[in-house]
Protein backbone atom coordinates (compact mmCIF):
# COMPACT_ATOMS: atom_id res chain seq x y z
CA UNK A 1 0.00 0.00 0.00
CA UNK A 2 1.53 3.02 -1.09
CA UNK A 3 -0.31 6.13 -0.21
CA UNK A 4 0.25 9.48 1.07
CA UNK A 5 0.59 9.72 4.69
CA UNK A 6 -0.34 12.74 6.49
CA UNK A 7 2.30 13.97 8.68
CA UNK A 8 1.19 15.99 11.62
CA UNK A 9 3.63 18.40 12.90
CA UNK A 10 3.72 20.84 15.71
CA UNK A 11 3.24 23.61 13.17
CA UNK A 12 -0.06 22.08 11.93
CA UNK A 13 -1.23 21.60 15.52
CA UNK A 14 -0.54 25.25 16.31
CA UNK A 15 -2.40 26.42 13.19
CA UNK A 16 -5.38 24.23 14.05
CA UNK A 17 -5.37 25.60 17.59
CA UNK A 18 -5.30 29.18 16.28
CA UNK A 19 -8.14 28.49 13.88
CA UNK A 20 -10.20 26.92 16.66
CA UNK A 21 -9.41 29.83 18.99
CA UNK A 22 -10.39 32.37 16.30
CA UNK A 23 -13.65 30.51 15.66
CA UNK A 24 -14.35 30.46 19.40
CA UNK A 25 -13.58 34.20 19.71
CA UNK A 26 -15.75 34.94 16.68
CA UNK A 27 -18.66 32.99 18.20
CA UNK A 28 -18.20 34.80 21.53
CA UNK A 29 -18.21 38.17 19.73
CA UNK A 30 -21.42 37.23 17.93
CA UNK A 31 -22.99 36.19 21.24
CA UNK A 32 -21.91 39.46 22.88
CA UNK A 33 -23.32 41.46 19.94
CA UNK A 34 -26.60 39.53 20.17
CA UNK A 35 -26.78 40.20 23.92
CA UNK A 36 -26.13 43.93 23.31
CA UNK A 37 -28.90 44.06 20.70
CA UNK A 38 -31.38 42.31 23.04
CA UNK A 39 -30.47 44.62 25.92
CA UNK A 40 -30.77 47.71 23.69
CA UNK A 41 -34.17 46.62 22.36
CA UNK A 42 -35.39 45.89 25.89
CA UNK A 43 -34.34 49.37 27.04
CA UNK A 44 -36.02 51.02 24.02
CA UNK A 45 -39.27 49.09 24.61
CA UNK A 46 -39.19 50.03 28.31
CA UNK A 47 -38.64 53.73 27.49
CA UNK A 48 -41.52 53.72 24.97
CA UNK A 49 -43.75 51.98 27.53
CA UNK A 50 -42.90 54.60 30.18
CA UNK A 51 -43.62 57.45 27.75
CA UNK A 52 -47.02 55.95 26.88
CA UNK A 53 -47.86 55.51 30.57
CA UNK A 54 -46.86 59.12 31.25
CA UNK A 55 -49.03 60.39 28.38
CA UNK A 56 -51.99 58.32 29.58
CA UNK A 57 -51.65 59.60 33.15
CA UNK A 58 -51.32 63.26 32.19
CA UNK A 59 -54.00 63.49 29.50
CA UNK A 60 -57.74 63.74 29.85
CA UNK A 61 -59.83 64.32 32.93
CA UNK A 62 -58.49 62.80 36.08
CA UNK A 63 -60.57 60.03 37.62
CA UNK A 64 -59.78 61.12 41.17
CA UNK A 65 -60.97 64.72 40.82
CA UNK A 66 -64.39 63.86 42.37
CA UNK A 67 -66.21 65.84 39.69
CA UNK A 68 -69.36 64.77 37.89
CA UNK A 69 -69.50 65.86 34.27
CA UNK A 70 -72.60 66.65 32.24
CA UNK A 71 -72.38 64.44 29.17
CA UNK A 72 -75.81 65.16 27.65
CA UNK A 73 -75.13 65.82 23.97
CA UNK A 74 -77.96 68.34 23.86
CA UNK A 75 -76.21 70.35 26.60
CA UNK A 76 -72.63 70.30 25.29
CA UNK A 77 -73.43 70.76 21.59
CA UNK A 78 -71.88 73.64 19.63
CA UNK A 79 -74.22 76.60 19.17
CA UNK A 80 -74.11 79.38 16.58
CA UNK A 81 -75.77 82.73 17.23
CA UNK A 82 -75.39 85.85 15.05
CA UNK A 83 -71.93 84.86 13.77
CA UNK A 84 -70.64 83.81 17.18
CA UNK A 85 -69.87 80.15 17.80
CA UNK A 86 -70.17 78.75 21.33
CA UNK A 87 -68.24 75.48 21.43
CA UNK A 88 -66.23 73.14 23.68
CA UNK A 89 -69.00 73.42 26.27
CA UNK A 90 -68.21 71.59 29.49
CA UNK A 91 -70.15 71.43 32.73
CA UNK A 92 -68.89 69.86 35.96
CA UNK A 93 -70.29 69.50 39.47
CA UNK A 94 -68.03 69.11 42.52
CA UNK A 95 -70.72 68.17 45.04
CA UNK A 96 -71.52 71.79 45.93
CA UNK A 97 -71.19 74.00 42.86
CA UNK A 98 -71.31 73.67 39.11
CA UNK A 99 -68.85 75.12 36.63
CA UNK A 100 -69.63 75.84 32.98
CA UNK A 101 -66.81 76.57 30.55
CA UNK A 102 -66.94 77.20 26.81
CA UNK A 103 -65.18 78.96 23.96
CA UNK A 104 -66.70 81.84 21.99
CA UNK A 105 -65.38 82.29 18.43
CA UNK A 106 -66.13 85.49 16.50
CA UNK A 107 -67.02 84.65 12.90
CA UNK A 108 -68.72 87.97 12.14
CA UNK A 109 -65.78 89.56 10.33
CA UNK A 110 -65.77 92.57 12.67
CA UNK A 111 -64.95 93.22 16.32
CA UNK A 112 -67.92 92.33 18.52
CA UNK A 113 -68.58 93.28 22.11
CA UNK A 114 -70.42 90.83 24.28
CA UNK A 115 -72.12 93.31 26.53
CA UNK A 116 -74.99 91.17 27.73
CA UNK A 117 -76.25 87.66 27.17
CA UNK A 118 -78.10 85.05 29.15
CA UNK A 119 -77.46 81.37 29.60
CA UNK A 120 -80.64 79.47 30.40
CA UNK A 121 -80.08 75.93 31.65
CA UNK A 122 -83.07 73.61 31.24
CA UNK A 123 -84.07 70.10 32.29
CA UNK A 124 -85.50 67.30 30.10
CA UNK A 125 -88.99 68.84 30.26
CA UNK A 126 -87.64 72.17 28.93
CA UNK A 127 -88.18 73.77 32.35
CA UNK A 128 -85.51 76.34 33.31
CA UNK A 129 -83.25 75.22 36.16
CA UNK A 130 -81.22 78.41 36.33
CA UNK A 131 -80.53 81.57 34.38
CA UNK A 132 -77.07 83.10 34.24
CA UNK A 133 -76.90 86.76 33.25
CA UNK A 134 -73.53 87.45 31.66
CA UNK A 135 -72.29 90.99 31.14
CA UNK A 136 -68.62 90.77 30.28
CA UNK A 137 -67.98 93.83 28.17
CA UNK A 138 -65.27 91.81 26.42
CA UNK A 139 -64.46 92.67 22.85
CA UNK A 140 -63.76 89.79 20.52
CA UNK A 141 -61.84 90.49 17.31
CA UNK A 142 -62.70 88.61 14.11
CA UNK A 143 -61.58 84.95 14.20
CA UNK A 144 -60.52 85.40 17.83
CA UNK A 145 -61.55 82.91 20.54
CA UNK A 146 -62.41 83.80 24.13
CA UNK A 147 -62.72 81.16 26.84
CA UNK A 148 -65.55 81.83 29.28
CA UNK A 149 -66.11 80.31 32.72
CA UNK A 150 -69.14 80.60 35.00
CA UNK A 151 -69.52 79.19 38.49
CA UNK A 152 -73.04 78.41 39.65
CA UNK A 153 -73.09 78.30 43.45
CA UNK A 154 -75.20 75.61 45.13
CA UNK A 155 -76.55 74.10 41.90
CA UNK A 156 -76.06 70.65 40.40
CA UNK A 157 -76.17 71.01 36.63
CA UNK A 158 -74.61 67.61 35.91
CA UNK A 159 -77.98 66.28 34.67
CA UNK A 160 -79.14 69.45 32.92
CA UNK A 161 -80.52 68.61 29.50
CA UNK A 162 -79.91 71.76 27.46
CA UNK A 163 -78.28 75.16 27.52
CA UNK A 164 -79.97 77.99 25.63
CA UNK A 165 -78.13 81.20 24.82
CA UNK A 166 -79.90 84.54 24.49
CA UNK A 167 -77.48 87.05 23.03
CA UNK A 168 -77.72 90.83 23.03
CA UNK A 169 -74.81 92.48 21.25
CA UNK A 170 -73.65 96.07 21.04
CA UNK A 171 -71.52 96.66 17.97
Amino acid sequence: MSGKRRVYSKKNDMQNTRVMRNIKISNENKLINLKNIVISLTIIVFIIFMILVFIKLTSGPKKNDNLTYNKNKSFVKTQKIDGLIFKNIKCSYDGKNSLITYSVVNNTGKETELSNYNIIVKDKNNVPITKIAVGTGKKIKPKQTEIMTHSIIGADLSDAYSMQLELKKNE
